[in-house]
Order: structure tokens, then sequence, then C-alpha cells
């Protein structure tokens, strides 16, 4: 899953273009510029259907959810 937080400074890109990004090494620790998973090269993910398949979904076809209730937009934030 796609995730970031503006508050800590932390975002993941599990399929950038060469791999998996992460900033920070936890989310305590991260970039003070606050990146998306966009930004640092999110190309996309897996996401599970209903039907139990898994089908590849290209990041403009997916929407930002919010990921956590707390902090408001310095929580938790993700693409799917």
């Amino acid at each position: 899953m796609n995730d970031w937080s503006p508050g800590y400074g932390s975002a993941i890109a599990p399929h950038a273009k060469g791999g998996a990004v992460m900033l920070g090494n936890d989310f305590g620790t991260g970039d003070p510029e606050g990146k998306t998973s966009a930004e640092i090269g999110a190309q996309g993910g897996n996401v599970g259907l209903l039907d139990g398949s898994v089908s590849w979904k290209k990041l403009k076809s997916m929407q930002t959810y919010r990921g956590s209730q707390m902090y408001d937009a310095d929580g938790c934030w993700a693409i799917w």
C-alpha cells in the first residue's frame, strides 16, 4: 500500500520504477518535506478483488484515503 504521513515526514512506495522506496527508517525519522507516495515514485499497486484474485492498478486510477483518524491532515494517508 502506498502510505505517507506529513506529520512524520515519511512515505512508502512499494512499487516504484526501480523497486520499493521508503523515506526514513520508520515513521519517526523521515523526510522533513513530507512527500507523498506519488512524489517519491509510486507507479501503482496490487489490489485484492472480491473473488480472491489480485489485479494491478495504475497510480492514476487510485484514490487517496485517510489512513488514520488521528492528527487531522498530519496523520497517515494511503492510495489504493
